[in-house]
């Protein structure tokens, strides 16, 4: 035995103690031995490159950019599905169906490919049948193998067998040369893995064994358990053809509602305009407490008599106009922003806006130069407002043309609704429902503009501006069905479109200190945060 047989051996044995271990990726170990037979001078540096200029290196490659084109596209992940769907919750069917597609498309595909495009489907299929992945993994990668076998471009090696004899001067491998041989040996490690080598496979389930181990899932991690339900919408609610935005589940009681199950059909992630319909079930995540306490209440009722106007003014508060001017410090934001309310101690009734009139969701209007603001307030705060040269405060000629009569209302507080005790701050009526709360009628007297920290008692009558239908918003939190008996499957929060992940902020984030409103995180990203980790 000569010197260069015992190095190749050496750099041989190397290389699959390598493979074996895989301590080092596959793709360095390859350049490794490369390298380590040049070096030796086994053969030359030329000789060592010159596999890269060889068809059969560019056939694989162009093979891998034929298998993503598949996969980007769509076309093979749909075509896989489909035939899918065909072979139901049995697993001797799931094993056929997708041993023969996965063979079938390996012919064509590269084999590591088909593997690829086929992984998550695999998973998703397990995760619905609640059959053992490992049950499925291993006949897609038995598979995917044997269905190589079938054409010329089916694996590199076939690729590179046939290059070798066009090399020699011999008559090259056709396309499906391979294939009568390819058919039998795919046929026969199908039936095998069917018939006996499923008995053989083993049983285990990752997710589950780590939610039950020293460690745990990410949805055990996170106790999403805790603090999801699933709510029905009844027949006759009036929540019936509102959107999931005017329903106030979010601004009201907190909830983020994951899924809309309708007619056996679940929609992950629905958009703020998904409206809602009877018999629809909603799985939401967050705190229940405010559900539970609002639930079966009358929070507010609404009182027959009209608010006029003219309720809102006395001797010491007054209704004025406040234009906003160039180089004013509140063109830009809004309302919220400037804490206005806490600033100037008024309310915005109204903005006017040139001809148009905004009268709802002040709070997060940006204001412009020119902006004529309705606004409410004691007499010695809108004297303050006159002194600021960027501000131009007047007396309306008419409040007529803010059309405040369809937007005041009177609501009373009954005897047992869970605002009693609660102040104006705590009740979230403004975030909540968007509900301005101007006075307070309590035994016959009238208190205009409450301080924040005014606490609510049984019997008050408010004065309030806002919609009516804010209002009937509550009636239909008030009349959905919490489904506490059974837990909800959090399975159903993953698709084929829908996933979870975690996204951690990096040290050059500019979102540290902001919440997620004030990002309006849902609408910019379309992403619904369902939890946050923070140092355990």
């Amino acid at each position: 035995m000569t010197i260069e047989i015992i190095t190749v051996l050496v750099i041989l044995l190397a290389a699959v103690v390598l493979f074996v271990t895989e301590r080092v990726r596959e793709d360095l170990v390859a350049l490794m031995v490369m390298v380590s037979l040049a070096l030796t001078g086994l053969v030359t540096p030329a000789e060592a490159l010159s596999g890269f200029s060889n068809p059969a290196v560019v056939t694989v490659w162009a093979i891998l950019i034929l298998s993503a084109a598949l996969s980007r596209t769509g076309v093979a992940g749909l075509l896989g599905r489909r035939v899918l769907r065909l072979a139901g919750a049995s697993e001797v069917r799931l094993l056929l169906v997708i041993m023969l597609m996965v063979g079938v498309l390996s012919g064509f595909m590269n084999s590591i490919g088909v593997a690829s495009l086929f992984l998550p489907v695999v998973i998703d299929i397990s995760r619905r049948t609640k059959i053992p992945p490992s049950r499925l993994l291993m006949p897609l990668a038995f598979a995917a193998l044997l269905g190589g076998l079938n054409t010329l471009i089916g694996t590199p090696p076939n690729i590179l067998v046939s290059e070798a004899l066009r090399q020699a001067g011999l008559e090259p491998f056709r396309m499906f040369d391979y294939t009568p041989v390819g058919i039998v040996v795919m046929t026969a490690g199908i039936a095998f893995m069917v018939l006996v080598g499923r008995r053989l496979l083993p049983v285990r389930d990752i997710a589950r064994e780590l939610a039950g181990g020293e460690k745990r899932s990410q949805k055990a991690l996170y106790e999403l358990h805790e603090r999801m339900v699933m709510l029905n919408v009844p027949e006759g609610s009036a929540l019936v053809g509102k959107t999931l935005a005017g329903s106030r589940l979010g601004s009201a009681l907190g909830l983020n509602v994951v899924a809309v199950i309708r007619n056996g059909q679940t929609q992950l992630a629905p958009e703020a305009e998904t409206m809602l319909k009877a018999g629809d079930r909603l799985l939401v995540e967050g705190k229940l407490e405010k559900l539970i306490e609002l639930h079966g209440r009358q929070h507010l009722e609404l009182e027959d008599e009209q608010l006029a106007v003219e309720r809102l003014v006395t001797s010491d508060i007054e209704l004025v106009e406040v234009e906003v001017g160039d180089g004013s410090s509140l063109i830009g934001q809004t309302l919220s922003q400037v804490g206005f309310r806490y600033r100037y101690k008024a309310i915005v009734l109204a903005v006017r806006r040139g001809e148009l009139v905004l009268r709802t969701n002040l709070e997060t209007l940006p204001l412009q130069a020119g902006d004529v603001l309705l606004v409410q307030g004691r007499r010695e705060q809108i004297e303050s407002m006159r002194e600021e040269s960027t501000l131009q405060v007047s007396k309306p000629r008419s409040t007529d043309v803010y059309q405040l009569e369809e937007r005041l209302m009177m609501v009373r507080v009954p005897v047992g609704s869970s605002l009693v005790g609660k102040t104006l701050v705590t009740s979230r009526l403004g975030d909540a429902f968007g509900l301005g709360v101007m006075g307070i009628v309590r035994e016959g007297e009238t208190l205009l503009m409450p301080e924040p920290d005014e606490p609510l008692l049984a019997g008050d009558t408010l004065l309030v501006k806002g919609e009516m239908e804010n209002l009937a918003a509550v009636d239909g939190l008030q009349q959905l069905e919490i489904q506490l008996e059974q837990p909800p499957d959090l399975d159903i929060l993953e698709s084929e479109e829908v996933g979870l992940v975690e996204a951690v902020l990096s040290p050059y984030t500019t979102l540290v200190g902001k919440n997620l409103r004030e990002l309006y995180f849902r609408n910019k990203y379309k992403l619904s945060v369902l939890a946050i980790w923070r140092t355990g």
